[in-house]
Order: structure tokens, then sequence, then C-alpha cells
């Protein structure tokens, strides 16, 4: 794809050879005519980055654009596949045996994931023995193949924010957000210090791990009525930027060994990542006070 002023240049690889078409935005468009245009070169942007097939049409004997088709798959990726960070997808009626396949033939890498959710699945850590660069992922079981979706895994620094589960499609969803607290407030509003939690990632994806199957999975089945858990997002976070200041103490130490969210600072905390949560988890390392006394805040 390339844009040329006013016009859109897209090079299709079809049964027919390599094609130029072009998407022109005229003077004379009415805005409809505008908007429906907008529409396709969105649509065009989004095939290419998720190299999508995609079915384009124009009139006979003319290489202008005038509409495109493509059918979703029945499996979306959430977010970037990079090694060591959670990895999920999501889907519909999921088989409680489906593994994560990865292939660049002549490679291929099956992944047994650490969540499975008829709606989702989630890998704890995505591991590095998947090779970088493009490939195809799919879910399969015994019996059952999901779509392949093409995706480029790549190495470096994990999502500070990560979405793990979009939730219900709209504009704010019921949210749970798993926070990796960056300082600890000392007894009675003393000073602050470091949470341990930030030195050690792996750790945290194992935590929030534990927290999902506990939550979805064990004998409680509140969020399991009517399906309610396909309509929650979930969201981690673990930012190794915040420092130790009064206002990342997500939480406070009681006498003689508890812990407890400080509920007033949850929101402006998720908020910088525009979050705006529902229930926040906050994930702490601290070595001396290690009962919960309410963790979790409802907003």
């Amino acid at each position: 794809m390339n844009w040329q002023s006013e016009a859109l240049c897209v090079f299709l690889d079809s049964r027919a050879g390599t094609e130029i078409l072009t998407l022109q935005f005229l003077s004379y468009d009415t805005p409809a005519n505008t908007e429906y245009k907008r529409a396709l070169s969105k649509l065009l942007t989004i095939a290419f980055c998720s190299r999508r097939t995609v079915d384009v049409f124009h009139d006979d004997n003319d290489a202008r654009i005038v509409g495109l088709d493509f059918t979703p798959p029945n499996i979306s990726p959430v977010g970037p596949a990079i090694h060591n960070d959670f990895y999920c997808i999501t889907g519909s009626n999921i088989p409680d045996t489906a593994e994560v396949v990865f292939e660049a033939p002549p490679l291929s890498v099956a992944i047994t994931p650490d969540l499975r959710r008829p709606y989702w699945v989630l890998i704890e850590q995505l591991s590095a023995t998947v090779p970088a660069g493009v490939c195809e992922v799919f879910l399969r079981a015994p019996g059952w193949q999901s779509d392949r979706v093409s995706v480029t895994v790549r190495s470096g620094s994990p999502l500070t924010a990560r979405t793990l589960y979009p939730g219900r499609p709209k504009t704010e969803p019921y949210t749970f957000v798993f926070a990796a607290t960056p300082a600890i407030q000392s007894p009675g509003n003393g000073p602050v210090s470091a949470d341990p939690v930030l030195t050690n990632r792996t750790n945290f994806h194992a935590i929030v791990r534990h927290c999902l199957a506990n939550l979805l999975t064990l004998t409680e089945s509140l969020l399991r009525t009517d399906n309610f858990e396909a309509n929650i997002r979930f969201v981690a976070i673990f930012d190794t930027t915040q420092g130790a200041t009064t206002a990342n103490a997500l939480v406070g130490q009681l006498d003689p060994n508890l812990i407890e969210a400080l509920r007033d600072r949850l929101n402006g905390f998720v908020g910088r990542y525009a979050e705006k949560a529902d229930i926040v988890f906050c994930i702490t390392a601290n070595a001396t006070h290690r009962r919960p006394n309410g963790v979790a805040h409802d907003r």
C-alpha cells in the first residue's frame, strides 16, 4: 500500500498476477462518498497489517476500487505477540483441550495454554521457542481446528498495560485490573517503600494466571452464571517505570501483619493507562505483611 497525494495505491497479488488498484479521493465526492472511501481505506489498512486475504471489487477495465470484502476468522489474537509477555486468543466454543499452534514453515510450535475458557485462552508467558517473525497462529484440539491468523512475533519489552480479554464490545465493559503495586505505605500512614513485585515479572504473570484460574475455573461459579464472564474485560498492569511515591502506594501495611488496598488511589493509578476499573486486584510482594485485608476495590 502506498499513499500518493489524494489516492491510495494498492499492489495486489491475485490469480492473474500482480495488479495495481487505486482508491481515489476526488474533489467532487459527496460527504457520504468521502466517508465510504475512508472506511474502505481503514479496512484495507487493517487487512494489510494483519495480512488478511481480501476480495477487492472494481469495474471492468477500471483500476479504481469500489468495494471490498473479507471474512473475519473465528479467532482473534489480543494484542501483539511478544516473547515473555502474556498472549491471549479469543473465540467461541473453544474446546477445553485446545492448544495454540504457531507455524512458520518448516517450524511448528504447539503450546498448551495456561488457562482455557470457552471464549479465550491465555498463555502465561509466550515462549522464545516460538520463532520471531511472521507466522500463522491457530487453535486445535482432537477433531477440531480454528481458522489461521497471520501474526508477527517479536522479542523486546513486554507491554506495561496488557488487555488479556476485551470483554463485552461496548465503550466501558465491566473491567477487572490486576495491578503490580509500585510502592507500599508503612503502618499509620508512614513512609512509602518500593514494592519488590516489580522486580519479578515472571512471578507477577504466575499470580495473575492463578487469580484468573481461581475466579473462572474453581468451585465458586458466580462469574460463570449466565456466561457473565464473557462480558468481563481483564487487564494486567506491570510498569517498572513507576517510582515509590505516595500516589503509587496502592497497598498499605496494618499491624501486625495485614495488607490492605488503599482504595482512594486505585482509580487514579489505573486511569494513567486509560483504564476505568470496576475491580482492582493489587498484586504485592510484601515480605512481612502477607494477610490480605480487602485488596479488591469495587468502583
